[in-house]
């Protein structure tokens, strides 16, 4: 991918050009910083080969970054690699255990790819108690969809609704919430 070298090269110069004359453990956080990155760059355009490589070079310069934990994490989950996900959302977890983010992102692996949308709640709840999470809208978006896979339909509608008053535009909440609605309404007319 002529495009992706390209970007890797100018980033990498830049890199070193704001290392000069840092100590290891910096120039090692700053080297993670840009792997991971690169990483998100490569996993956005679809290049996973590279967003692989890219995010286990963050790791390995940097082991307590929990941003590259988490992008490690997105990866592999969308990659259906659930144990190296596992993995990677375990260590970004005890690296920041209250952060909305990877708590959000957390929830969603447990529900959508291990199936245990019970288990998930607890995340969502801790990611919208943080009033500085900057897209709650996406983690109630996340509670109604799992609530409803759980077959709590009052609960998803109220996520959801919650989801629409933060981003009223939101279109994936609206037809979740119009799938919840409708699933209500044809169990009450089988009643």
């Amino acid at each position: 991918m002529k495009g992706g070298k390209w970007l890797w090269a100018v980033l990498l110069l830049a890199g070193c050009a704001a290392m000069s004359g840092v100590n290891v453990s910096e120039r090692d956080a700053r080297m993670a910083d840009i792997k991971t990155r690169l990483a998100l760059a490569y996993m956005n355009a679809g290049d996973y080969r590279n967003a692989t490589d890219n995010i286990e070079a963050a790791v390995r310069f940097d082991r307590n970054s929990s941003t590259a934990w988490l992008v490690r994490a997105q990866i592999y989950q969308y990659l259906n690699l659930n144990n190296k996900a596992q993995e990677s959302f375990d260590r970004a977890l005890a690296l920041q255990p209250n952060s909305a983010e990877i708590n959000n992102n957390y929830g969603w692996f447990v529900c959508n790819s291990l199936n245990r949308p019970e288990a998930a709640l607890p995340h969502f709840n801790k990611a919208l108690a943080d009033p500085t999470y900057p897209t709650p809208h996406i983690a109630y978006l996340n509670k109604g969809i799992c609530s409803g896979r759980m077959g709590l339909a009052a609960e998803a509608e109220q996520a959801l609704k919650q989801a629409l008053a933060l981003r009223p535009d939101f279109a994936a909440a609206q037809a979740a919430l119009l799938q919840i609605q409708t699933a209500s309404e044809h169990g009450a007319e089988r009643k």
